[in-house]
């Protein structure tokens, strides 16, 4: 990671005009795409390799020891950078990496139980809205979120790193949208989030480097 500040200009502003963009593929998707897509699927018996490989990356990602494994890990890290001089350097990477990933989390949680969105197997079953359902929780996807949350912030720290794992979370879409765990829209709408909450994390921890150093 760069030990230089974790917040280049350029890259948070493109993360708002991607916010913007995934936003209006969302709303195409919620309008159009959505329901197609799951009708189309509803027939197809989902091939096994898309829960093995999500295992995969369920594992990677913490997440088949708990769902709050890096929550707890990243803001650790943070702080035992900041207490190590050797170290000292790395930290604000890893507070990035710690705000984005942990805020993510916490407010996916909201979103979902907000929006009360029916899966595409719960809605087809069902039939009715897709939104507002008690029982819904699908939008925006938390697989997508999770690993975004992860590999997002690496692009500002480190874009190199950051680039290659973007691969993770698109997998993580392809596998819940294609078992119908997940329509379109919810894993657009999880990448529009994660891209504003990498931008403001960037912003706010960029101001408050600035004033500490100032």
């Amino acid at each position: 990671m760069s030990s230089s500040s974790p917040t280049p200009t350029r890259l948070p502003l493109r993360l708002l005009g991607a916010a913007a963009a995934f936003a209006l593929t969302t709303g195409v998707c919620i309008a159009w795409l959505d329901a197609p897509v799951a009708r189309a699927l509803a027939p197809w018996q989902p091939w096994p390799l898309w829960s093995e490989l999500l295992w995969l990356l369920e594992l990677a990602g913490g997440l088949t020891v708990s769902r709050w494994t890096y929550a707890l890990a990243l803001p650790a890290a943070a702080l035992v950078a900041y207490a190590v001089p050797r170290f000292r350097p790395r930290a604000p990477a890893f507070l990035l990496l710690a705000l984005v990933h942990v805020a993510a989390k916490f407010s996916t949680v909201e979103i979902k139980e907000g929006t009360g969105r029916l899966r595409p197997a719960e809605w087809l079953e069902r039939g009715g809205p897709m939104f507002f359902v008690d029982e819904g929780i699908s939008f925006p996807s938390g697989h997508v979120t999770h690993f975004l949350s992860l590999t997002l912030p690496l692009l500002v720290v480190a874009p190199r790193l950051g680039r290659a794992l973007l691969l993770v979370p698109l997998l993580a879409a392809m596998c819940r949208v294609a078992v119908n765990a997940h329509f379109l829209s919810d894993v657009f709408g999880a990448v529009v989030w994660v891209s504003v909450l990498t931008f403001v994390m960037s912003w706010a921890l960029r101001s408050w480097l600035e004033r500490v150093h100032a």
